[in-house]
């Protein structure tokens, strides 16, 4: 049951196509010189997503305590 939860979350399999690009990089990097110029691309998309998903975070957040304003200050 835990594995079929596992395998549906989409956070794991973000998290281990990290991991596996993190390691390709690694690898890369034994070889090559300096970040490369895809490298370099890969990790501005990436801080570009985080900025987006925060943002989408906060907007739950917002929307959330708008509706409940009670429940969220955990004042009933």
């Amino acid at each position: 049951m835990v594995d079929v939860a596992l395998s549906a979350d989409p956070r794991i399999k973000r998290i281990k196509l990290e991991e596996k690009e993190a390691r390709e990089a690694k690898r890369k990097n034994k070889t090559g010189g300096g970040p490369s110029k895809a490298q370099a691309e890969e990790e501005k998309r990436r801080a570009e997503e985080e900025a987006k998903a925060k943002e989408e975070a906060d907007k739950v957040c917002l929307f959330r305590h708008s509706q409940y304003p009670r429940l969220v200050d955990g004042f009933m």
